[in-house]
């Protein structure tokens, strides 16, 4: 959240550094898209895949010069039990046929499904081809075993220039 300084909080006129401030602490503001309250992945597959169905976790956003960085959130409340190290993590593409791992897909850049509980990427600094106008967004995932139903809820992505 951003710190504005008010007139009505100072109680008197803004200097010219507190209004510079204010514009400051808003354009490093950060964002969070609401995803999903609660999905069960049913039969997830090992293959990589869209989270969601019928493209349900893209959303598209305008980026240039408002964030530079990203993260996937999440609680996992039925972890999965696939040997095949189910994860999921974000993708972005400039027109939902192609899609690019955003991160190294691996380690802090992706949230597993093997255990419970509140979950988090690192801050992800966005590639350059993530970066532009009406860029797509979504949560892909990978690693489970047709047979284990993972359920994740509370799912959203937080964005912030940094």
């Amino acid at each position: 959240m951003s710190t504005i300084v008010t007139r009505a909080g100072k109680g008197s006129a803004l200097t010219h550094a507190e209004v510079d401030a204010n514009f400051t602490n808003l354009n490093n503001a950060s964002q969070t898209v609401f995803i999903a309250n609660t999905t069960t992945l049913t039969n997830q597959v090992q293959a990589l895949s869209d989270f969601g169905t019928g493209g349900s976790s893209w959303f598209e956003l305008t980026t240039t010069n408002r964030f530079n960085r990203i993260r996937l959130n999440c609680f996992v409340s039925t972890l999965s039990a696939s040997a095949n190290t189910p994860i999921i993590f974000l993708q972005y593409s400039a027109d939902t046929t192609s899609w690019t791992t955003i991160g190294s897909g691996s380690g802090a850049d992706v949230i597993s499904l093997a255990s419970t509980g509140t979950k988090a990427t690192g801050w992800i600094t966005l590639p350059t081809g993530a970066v532009g106008t009406d860029i797509y967004f979504r949560v892909a995932m990978q690693g489970g075993d047709a047979v284990a139903d993972p359920i994740v809820r509370g799912l959203s992505v937080s964005l912030e220039w940094a």
